[in-house]
């Protein structure tokens, strides 16, 4: 179908593939803790957004080209390091204090800001790039010819697949967090949480690097 093998096959595999967490999971579980379901959501759409570019860029070798330099992914590996460890600060910074009344505040980000930032999130993780360069082809029958269309639309499968399990994530992790959030110190404990996991992961990137 559209130039490709094995398609159940790589249906399967992509499903498990998205049920590992990852840096994006991470995030999407992160945002939906700490400022709840709309938010959650919105980080999928923009984590979303950033897969199609790596499709995209993938399918018309734009990445192949950049394989030829690995200075430059280790390049967008630190940048996308040390912008994690950015999201963490702000979280923190930007929480809102515990009102009079005893309530926390959740924090205020907009929705193009939390988009935005999931966009980059995933733009900026170079194993993103690495795993379509690798793991597409496989699939793609040799003799069909069709090239880029069924890079394509394998990456669109792909796409599907985890943009499912995200909203789900999302959806459960908000869930989870409301039944707690008028608890003060739960929702401190959510920014706090937040703020650390996204420092973590991108002091983790960034040391696989040195």
């Amino acid at each position: 179908m559209f130039g490709t093998q094995h398609l159940l096959t790589f249906l399967l595999a992509a499903i498990a593939l998205n049920l590992v967490p990852g840096q994006d999971t991470l995030y999407i579980i992160g945002r939906s803790l700490s400022q709840g379901r709309r938010a959650g959501i919105v980080s999928v759409l923009g984590i979303g957004s950033g897969c199609l570019v790596h499709i995209t860029a993938a399918a018309i070798g734009l990445y192949s080209v950049l394989a030829l330099w690995p200075p430059a992914f280790s390049l967008i590996a630190d940048a996308g390091a040390l912008y994690l460890i950015f999201l963490g600060i702000m979280v923190w910074v930007n929480r809102k204090p515990i009102d009079l009344s005893g309530k926390p505040g959740t924090a205020s980000d907009s929705d193009w800001l939390i988009y935005r930032q999931g966009m980059m999130t995933n733009l900026l993780n170079p194993k993103v790039a690495l795993f379509f360069l690798a793991f597409l082809p496989q699939f793609i029958d040799p003799v069909s010819n069709l090239g880029a269309f069924s890079f394509l639309f394998l990456g669109l499968v792909f796409f599907c697949t985890g943009s499912v399990w995200c909203t789900f994530i999302a959806l459960f992790a908000s869930s989870f967090a409301d039944t707690l959030r008028e608890r003060p110190k739960v929702q401190m404990g959510f920014d706090l949480f937040t703020a650390m996991l996204f420092i973590a992961l991108g002091a983790g990137l960034f040391l696989t690097h040195l």
